[in-house]
């Protein structure tokens, strides 16, 4: 059997996206824009800290996420699981790359199944588009829950398939000029760090 021709077998016999979303009990694109904000303010996504420095640019942030919701599931979509009595999960998963993409935004009202839900219909999708290279999920180490279940894939799966990388954020104002050369890289060393949004 011709190599196209055994791709083409396996693509017919894998289910339709719908049927996968529909396994994890999964909607795409479920809640509308005020919803999505709405439940990352009842999950605690949007601590003091966090909120207060989104303030300023949240119209923007609301702006482009509308923009980019509009484009289906080909730049940004919303996965969400659970219901109001149960309690919703959510998972943004963006587009970063021509075939890559990065969840984020992972909150839950106390519903580890939703969660769960949400996650591996994001994954399972990825998996049948066929398309995608690479996955990314950010979250910060001294938040227990993301750390417990994504800071340990590399003992789970091992190396070859997945890595943890630590970064560090910082916040610049625009306006700020940079050192030029050598200069820049102990500019960036005695900056004071901030927390991530992530």
């Amino acid at each position: 059997m011709a190599l196209d021709a055994l791709d083409q077998k396996t693509l017919s016999s894998l289910p339709r996206l719908s049927e996968v979303y529909d396994a994890y009990g999964v909607e795409v694109n479920a809640l509308s824009l005020n919803e999505i904000f709405a439940l990352y303010e009842r999950a605690g996504f949007l601590y003091p800290e966090k909120a207060a420095r989104l303030t300023p640019h949240l119209k923007q942030v609301r702006d482009n996420w509308r923009r980019m919701l509009k484009a289906g599931d080909s730049l940004l979509y919303v996965l969400t699981a659970g219901d109001k009595k149960t309690g919703l999960a959510s998972i943004a998963v963006w587009r970063t790359t021509h075939n890559g993409w990065t969840s984020q935004h992972l909150v839950s009202e106390n519903n580890p199944m939703a969660s769960r839900a949400v996650m591996l219909a994001g994954t399972a999708a990825s998996i049948l588009k066929g398309v995608d290279e690479s996955h990314q999920n950010w979250f910060r180490p001294e938040n227990r829950f993301p750390s417990r279940v994504f800071g340990s894939m590399v003992q789970t799966i091992g190396q070859s398939l997945s890595c943890v990388q630590r970064h560090m954020y910082f916040a610049l104002p625009k306006n700020s000029r940079m050192p030029s050369g050598e200069g820049f890289a102990s500019f960036l060393m005695i900056l004071p760090t901030k927390r991530p949004f992530a």
